[in-house]
């Protein structure tokens, strides 16, 4: 799970200040500090389903739905990547 979250944020999403990087999709809110080992992934109603605190799980709460979601948004933005390079190197 971690894996599936650290690529979304690391593709689509953007870094504060602090060095933090986030993305909002439409169903979860998904935060990462990768230096400092710190993970965090909320539901759209703000509930804590995933928080890892240096390397260490502090909260799980991971559904087989919200694994889905997450396997699911990596496979269409790795698919659209895909493209994209195709696009690119056929030029």
């Amino acid at each position: 799970m971690t894996s599936l979250a650290q690529n979304l944020v690391k593709i689509i999403g953007q870094e504060d200040i602090n060095g933090i990087m986030s993305v909002q999709t439409e169903k979860y809110q998904i935060a990462t500090k990768a230096q400092d080992k710190i993970y965090l992934v909320k539901d759209k109603n703000d509930n804590i389903l995933l928080y890892i605190k240096e390397g260490k799980t502090q909260v799980s709460n991971i559904s087989d739905e919200t694994l889905q979601d997450f396997q699911l948004m990596n496979l269409r933005i790795n698919n659209a990547l895909k493209n994209v390079k195709k696009d690119l190197v056929e030029r």
